[in-house]
This record gives structure tokens, C-alpha cells and sequence, in this order.
């Protein structure tokens, strides 16, 4: 799936197009770091949306998942690394520049975690995060239809 080498280098071409066919005026992702990451580099304003997992913290190595504070932020970094390095190869096969960290895919102009702080298996992690619980367009939960085009702008919703 996503995390073949050829497969996500498919998926970063797709969303090339995708973007250059649109020309979104903002881009909100959900699951869909590489879009993230491409959209910044267009310089499209970018919302990454999602739950705590979806949305790793913006730190230096991404911190460990609870349960596993046994690893040492040493492995951390030496993993975090190796899979920078394929990230690196999908971007220069798409004529995109190198990350230097994973966090380089999530450093959008906002993050709404679709959660609440106390779910949150990162809070202690976080900066500069909304958090809105769940949404729905459910009539029964309360949730409304959304009109995407009602100001005469673009907006490009992408999940991977």
C-alpha cells in the first residue's frame, strides 16, 4: 500500500496534478502528509485535520507512542532518519526538496485535532494545536451541511 516506495511516489504525482489542475486557495488534509507537504511548497495556505495519531506532534524525533517510553530518544532519531531518507527519495523522484525531519511533512499554517485534549495520546507534546472533537455533516449530531464554494473560493480536501 502506502508504504511501498513505488506506491507513494505514484501518490505524490497524483497530488501534483491534482493541485496544478485545481489551484486550490487552501488545501485541508486528512491523513495525507505528502499533500501536506506539497501544498506548503505551492505556498497554499494548508489545514491538517485528523485525530491525535494522524497528527504527530511537530517535535524532533516524533516522540514515542505511549507504552513505548522504553525506546531511547537515540533509536528515535536513528529510525525517524532511516525513514526520512525514503520520504526523500518519493520527493526528489517528484522534483520536490528534501525534508530534513519528519516534521517538515506537518508543519501546516493550522492543526485541528478531531479529538479532545484529555483523549489526546500526544498532549504533552503539543503546541499551537486546536482541538474540536468530532465533527459530522449528521443532522441527528448536530451537524451542518458545508458549502465549500460559497465564497467563490477553492478548497481541495485530500485523504490518502
Amino acid at each position: 500500500g502506502q508504504f511501498s516506495l513505488k506506491n507513494l511516489t505514484a501518490v505524490a504525482g497524483e497530488t501534483l496534478q491534482l493541485i496544478s489542475q485545481h489551484e486550490p486557495d487552501l488545501v485541508i488534509c486528512d491523513a495525507a502528509p505528502i499533500a501536506q507537504y506539497i501544498s506548503l511548497q505551492k505556498n497554499i495556505p494548508t489545514v491538517n485535520i485528523g485525530d491525535g495519531f494522524f497528527v504527530p506532534p511537530t517535535t524532533v524525533p516524533l516522540p514515542n507512542f505511549p507504552g513505548q517510553e522504553h525506546i531511547s530518544a537515540e533509536a528515535l532519531l536513528k529510525s525517524e532518519q532511516a525513514l526520512v531518507t525514503q520520504l526523500n527519495n518519493v520527493l526528489c523522484e517528484n522534483g520536490l526538496p528534501e525534508i530534513t525531519h519528519v516534521k517538515d511533512l506537518f508543519e501546516t499554517q493550522a492543526q485541528v485535532l478531531l479529538t479532545f485534549l484529555e483523549l489526546d495520546v500526544y498532549k504533552l507534546h503539543r503546541k499551537n494545536v486546536s482541538f474540536c472533537g468530532f465533527i459530522s455533516s449528521e443532522k441527528s449530531l448536530g451537524g451542518e451541511d458545508i458549502n465549500w464554494q460559497e465564497n467563490g473560493q477553492n478548497v481541495l480536501i485530500l485523504k490518502q
